[in-house]
This record gives structure tokens, sequence and C-alpha cells, in this order.
């Protein structure tokens, strides 16, 4: 039920913005049709409904409050983003915004990537959670071309799971944002409380 999956994350949106969010990330990365032909036609669905909630957001955000919004291309775990994509992305996004919001409406700030991680990791048969073979050189690409397009760059999405010794890279490779809800997820569990 597309229509009805969209309409409950309007209602979401806006609640969100009533409560006074100043930062909404919209992951629609799972619409990818990657049997279509070209780029554009396996990100459109993808680019249309962020660009769809990014019209809303502008339309209802508080005066005064600009809240940053976040896009993303590649679902995680699955096969690392392309720039390719990332364009295809970024241009039908721009160009569907401009048509629902105005020419001059404020975009996205950032789009997460793929570049190797998954949520949560890859548990072992053990227990523990594989290495993760972080891509850093598709993330410092890709953040350029974000900021070639005007955002503050990439994301590394799923990075919960990375090894201490690996965090120092993104500052090196212009990560936008780093996003670790399972490492807060797990420290909250964790807590003897």
């Amino acid at each position: 039920d597309p229509e009805g999956v969209a309409d409950t994350l309007r209602k979401a949106t806006l609640d969100a913005l009533a409560v006074g969010y100043g930062n909404i990330d919209i992951d629609s990365s799972t619409l990818v049709d990657l049997s279509q032909p070209n780029v554009d036609l396996e990100q459109r669905v993808n680019y249309t409904r962020a660009a769809e909630l990014s019209a809303l957001i502008r339309e209802h955000e508080a005066e005064g409050l600009t809240v940053s919004i976040g896009g993303e291309i590649g679902e995680v775990g699955k096969a690392n983003s392309t720039e390719a994509e990332l364009r295809a992305y970024l241009d039908g996004y721009r160009g569907l915004l401009e048509q629902l919001a105005g020419s001059g409406a404020m975009g996205l700030s950032k789009v997460s990537v793929q570049t190797g991680t998954s949520h949560g990791g890859v548990p072992l048969p053990g227990g523990g959670v594989a290495e993760v073979k972080l891509d850093f050189g598709t993330l410092e690409r890709l953040s350029a071309v974000c900021r070639s397009y005007g955002l503050a760059g990439a994301v590394q999405h799923g990075a919960s799971t990375l090894p201490d010794e690996l965090f120092h890279h993104f500052p090196k490779v212009e990560t936008a944002e780093i996003h670790l809800a399972t490492g807060f997820q797990n420290a909250l569990y964790d807590h003897p409380a």
C-alpha cells in the first residue's frame, strides 16, 4: 500500500515538525529498483518520495527554522553506492523539488550512502560480529560529489559496529555525519539499570 505508507509518513513528518524537530532523514532507499534499465529510473521512486516529503517539510517548517533534511541512496548491507547513483538521485530530486516547492527551495543537506556496513553488523555463529570492510575511498568520492551539489557531504550509516580504531578516518575523508543508532541502543540495553 504505497499511498497508505506515504500518508503515514506525511503525518509522522508533520508531527515531528509540530514538536520542533530540526533534522529529518528520509530513507526511501529501499524503493530503488535495480531492475530498471538506467540509474535515473532505478532511483526515480526514491528521489520522488524524498522530494515529496521535503516539499512538505519546507511548507510546514517553523518560521525562522530551516530543517536539515537527509536523503539516502544505498540500502545498508547491499552493494556500495556509486557516483552515478548519487548524481541521478540528486539531479532527479532537485528537479522534482523545484516543481513541488518552487525554484530555489532548500533541498537536502546530506545523503546517506552505502560503503560496506550493515545495521547491527553481520553476526557470527559464535555470537560475535564480523569485521566490516568499509570503503573509505567510496565515502570520500561521494562526499565530494555531495559538496559539488552544495550539500554538507555524505553520511556514513550503519557505523555502530565498527571498531573504534576506524573512526579517525571519517574526518580525513570529510564525512558529514555518522549514524550510530545501534551503538546507542546497545549502550542503553547494556546499562546496569
